[in-house]
C-alpha cells in the first residue's frame, strides 16, 4: 500500500530530521507538564470545563458509585470514570482527521518509558471502535 504525501525537514537545536505531512496538524496545540515531569502534546485547545461528580453504575442488580470528571475542550470532551480501582477514558474528538486523532490518543493511552512511547498495536476495528493490545486495563477506544 502506498501513501501519497511529502517529507517536511524539521530542525530543532542543530539537528535536521523529516516527519511526513500526514503527521503534521493544523490544529494549535497546548504543551501538557503531567505527573513527574513527562511533557504530552494536546491537539484538543484549551481546558473550557471541568466538572466532577458521583454517578452509578448497575452491576449484578446492585448499585455501585462511579467517580466521574468531565472536562470539555475546544476540540472535544474527555470523560475519566473511576470505578473498584479501574479508570476509564472516553473522548470525544471534534473535527480532527484521523492522523490527529490517532496521535492524540496515543498521547492518551501510551505508556511512557525511558522517554520512549510504547505504542499500542491495533487487534482489531469495527466502525468508529479501535480495540488495541492490552496496555494494563486499557484497551480498548
Amino acid at each position: 500500500m502506498e501513501t501519497e504525501g511529502q517529507w517536511i525537514e524539521i530542525g530543532l537545536d542543530y539537528i535536521i530530521g523529516y516527519v511526513f505531512d500526514g503527521d503534521v496538524s493544523k490544529k494549535p496545540t497546548e504543551l501538557i507538564i503531567e505527573f513527574k515531569d513527562l511533557q504530552t502534546v494536546s491537539l484538543l485547545d484549551k481546558q473550557l470545563h471541568k466538572k466532577e461528580y458521583t454517578d452509578s453504575v448497575t452491576f449484578d442488580g446492585k448499585n455501585y458509585a462511579v467517580q466521574k470528571i468531565e472536562i470539555s475542550y475546544g476540540f472535544g470532551m474527555a470523560t475519566e470514570s473511576f470505578f473498584d480501582g479501574c479508570h476509564d477514558t472516553e473522548l470525544f474528538l471534534e473535527g480532527f482527521t484521523l492522523s490527529d486523532a490517532y496521535h492524540q490518543l496515543i498521547n492518551y493511552t501510551a505508556r511512557k518509558k525511558n522517554n520512549q512511547i510504547e505504542i499500542p498495536a491495533i487487534i482489531s476495528r469495527g466502525g468508529n471502535i479501535w480495540n488495541f493490545s492490552d496496555l494494563d486495563a486499557i484497551q480498548e477506544l
